[in-house]
């Protein structure tokens, strides 16, 4: 058996769909106008009515760039998407070039942090140097640590 044919037509654009839906709106607004026998509040049901089933068919009737109305996201979608990717890329290259600058420092005082408690390091006090004891590894007492 042979695949069944795609009846829908194939569009680019959301926005290109709306805008022909808008033009022919304004066709379809006219259509009751010369049904004179019909009340004012009537006639404004139908033309909701009929405008709502038109736009409903043509949705139904469409694939933007091969997907379904429905599934299709919107141009304007796309864009911000686009824009938020553009951003996020420009971020990440920024992080790359100014990252390794602003964590050296750290790293830095890390290393010599780490150097001291192999050495011999700095316990307590104030960094102006009162109150502060030195210590060595060979000072270390092992402590029981009671959880």
């Amino acid at each position: 058996m042979s695949a069944r044919p795609e009846h829908r037509v194939p569009v680019s654009s959301r926005a290109a769909v709306t805008e022909r839906i808008a033009a022919y709106r304004e066709s379809l607004n006219g259509v009751l106008d010369e049904q004179r026998g019909v009340p004012e509040e009537t006639r404004r049901l139908l033309l909701r009515e009929l405008l709502a089933n038109f736009e409903a068919t043509v949705h139904d009737n469409v694939l933007v760039n091969g997907q379904p109305w429905e599934e299709a996201p919107d141009d304007d979608d796309v864009g911000v998407m686009e824009n938020l990717l553009d951003d996020t890329i420009v971020e990440v290259g920024s992080r790359r070039r100014h990252g390794p600058r602003e964590i050296l420092p750290h790293v830095v005082r890390r290393l010599k942090a780490e150097r001291r408690l192999m050495v011999g390091g700095w316990v307590g006090g104030r960094t102006d140097g009162t109150d502060s004891r030195w210590w060595t590894i060979s000072q270390l007492r092992p402590t029981c640590l009671h959880l």
